[in-house]
C-alpha cells in the first residue's frame, strides 16, 4: 500500500489525544460494562474535560468503535490505486496484504476478545456495530461502482461489497472464536483459506461484468 503522507504536529496531537481518550474509555468499558460508564468517568480517566470527549466523539458508542474510518480509508486507497487490475483483484490483493502484515484490522488476541465481549454484553453497542457494518458495506458498494465507471446505485457493486465485507466478518469472527476457545489453529493460513473462498464467491457473482 502507498505510504501515508507525513502528518503535522497539530494533526498528530489530535490523533494521539483521540486515541488516548478511546483507550481509557475501552478499559473502563471492559472493567465495568459499557452501560455503567459515563462520559464524566471517561473524562476523568483520560484527564480531559467532558467537552473534549464530546468534541472528539459525538456518540458514546464511537469511543469503542473508533476505527471504522480506518477500514473505509483502506478500502478507498486500495481502489484508487492506479493500475490495470480489476476492482475485485484490487480488494483481493488488499485482503492478502492485510493478512500478511498482520494488520490491526485482522488482529486477534485476548484483549480483542475482551473488546468484543463488551459489545456482546450491550444491546446498544451490538446495534451500533451492525449499523456501522452496514454503512461500510454501502460505502464500499459506491466505491466499487465508481471504480468500474458505473452508477453508485449499481446492484452488482453492492452485491459484491456485501460478499466481500461478510467474507472479512466471517473470517474475523471465526478467528476470534478460536482465540476465545484457545484453539491452536488461528494462524494466517486459516484466514487465507476463508477469505479465498469468499472471493471465489465474489468472482462468480461478478462474472461477465466490469468488476472482474
Amino acid at each position: 500500500m502507498k505510504a501515508n503522507k507525513p502528518e503535522g504536529l497539530r494533526e498528530q496531537k489530535k490523533r494521539l489525544t483521540r486515541q488516548h481518550i478511546s483507550n481509557e474509555a475501552t478499559q473502563l468499558f471492559i472493567r465495568y460494562g459499557f452501560d455503567n460508564v459515563t462520559i464524566s468517568d471517561i473524562a476523568q480517566a483520560a484527564n480531559v474535560s467532558k467537552m473534549t470527549v464530546s468534541n472528539y466523539f459525538v456518540r458514546k458508542e464511537e469511543l469503542l468503535f473508533d476505527r471504522m474510518g480506518e477500514i473505509t480509508e483502506l478500502l478507498e486507497e486500495s481502489l484508487k490505486n492506479r493500475n490495470e487490475r480489476s476492482p475485485l483483484a484490487k480488494l483481493k490483493g488488499l485482503t492478502a496484504e492485510l493478512l500478511e502484515q498482520k494488520h490491526k484490522v485482522f488482529m486477534i488476541n485476548q484483549n480483542v476478545v475482551k473488546f468484543w465481549q463488551v459489545v456482546a454484553d450491550s444491546t446498544t453497542l451490538s446495534t451500533f456495530g451492525i449499523m456501522q457494518f452496514d454503512i461500510i458495506c454501502k460505502q464500499l458498494g459506491k466505491m466499487l461502482a465508481s471504480d468500474a465507471g458505473q452508477p453508485e446505485t449499481d446492484p452488482t457493486a453492492h452485491l459484491l461489497a456485501t460478499i466481500i465485507m461478510n467474507t472479512w466478518r466471517v473470517a474475523y469472527t471465526e478467528a476470534l472464536f478460536r482465540q476465545k476457545m484457545n484453539i491452536e489453529q488461528t494462524d494466517i493460513e486459516f484466514l487465507f483459506d476463508i477469505t479465498a473462498r469468499g472471493f471465489c464467491a465474489a468472482e462468480a457473482a461478478a462474472k461477465g461484468t466490469q468488476y472482474l
